[in-house]
């Protein structure tokens, strides 16, 4: 037989079929983590945009904070729950819907987290969920309710920055989860509500209550709201991971769900109201 025309033998095939296999073994593992490490990356900056806007409303405001279940989206109507996926209900499309940070950031994909996203779509709905519409996220982040607004009625916090004694403990914005938790033996509920709007009430209570204020900082859950859980864990343990978060003077960090009211809780008694 002539020499050029010689082909794999079957027992060449398998090893060169067994090499792949071994390199494969080797770079997909490798590749799952760069792949984490860019989306963890991306939603850090996402967030941190958050803050750079809600600084930025701030210089405009004489140092006030915006009302939290205004700053991105308007949400304060009981049509809301499908809020975070509900393209009919984008600024783009609602104009009328934009909140008062808006045109400090802009649209685009810098309001969710892709990780967020990952984590939505293969978990439970959240509750009073419309099945008409896709769960598509358009947004995963939320303002801590503490810092300014009422959802209900027409008092609001005044809250400034000089109000702020610890501006490197408190969060500005941070994400929230998108379905129910549900705990484990011996565990309380950690939150009442999933994500539905901009506002984080990190607190046993709604901030319009003055109770809510007067809680000690290690005060632990159940919460109305708490941060999210979906970084630094698997898709098994959704409710295990933490949260990224900017805080007040600017940085961003991982926060830890079950500490919610400690990043949250501003001052020890609530402010003026008006």
């Amino acid at each position: 037989m002539n020499a050029a025309n010689k082909g794999f033998t079957l027992i060449e095939l398998l090893v060169v079929i067994a090499i792949i296999a071994l390199l494969l073994s080797i770079l997909i593992p490798s590749l799952s983590k760069v792949k984490v490490a860019v989306e963890e990356i991306l939603c850090r900056s996402n967030i941190r945009q958050y803050g750079l806007a809600g600084k930025m409303y701030m210089e405009d405001y004489h140092s006030k904070f915006p009302n939290a279940w205004d700053s991105i989206f308007k949400s304060r109507d009981p049509s809301r729950q499908c809020q975070f996926h509900d393209i009919s209900r984008h600024p783009d499309k609602r104009p009328d819907l934009a909140g008062s940070l808006w045109n400090y950031i802009g649209s685009g994909k810098v309001h969710y987290c892709t990780t967020f996203a990952r984590f939505m779509k293969t978990g439970e709905p959240h509750p009073s969920h419309d099945v008409t519409i896709p769960i598509e996220p358009l947004f995963c982040y939320s303002m801590n309710a503490f810092l300014g607004g009422f959802e209900n009625g027409n008092h609001r916090l005044r809250v400034g920055l000089t109000n702020i004694k610890s501006p490197s403990r408190i969060v500005f914005f941070a994400e929230e989860n998108g379905w129910p938790y549900v705990p484990k033996s011996g565990e309380p509920v950690r939150y009442q509500y999933t994500l539905n709007d901009n506002a984080l009430c990190g607190s046993p209570e709604h901030p319009q209550n003055a109770t809510a204020w007067t809680y000690p900082l290690s005060q632990g859950p159940p919460y109305v709201d708490a941060f999210g859980s979906f970084h630094k864990t698997t898709l098994q343990k959704r409710n295990d991971g933490q949260a990224n978060a900017t805080f007040i003077d600017g940085h961003v960090g991982l926060v830890d769900p079950k500490r919610t009211y400690y990043y949250i809780k501003p001052m020890d008694k609530q402010p003026t109201l008006y």
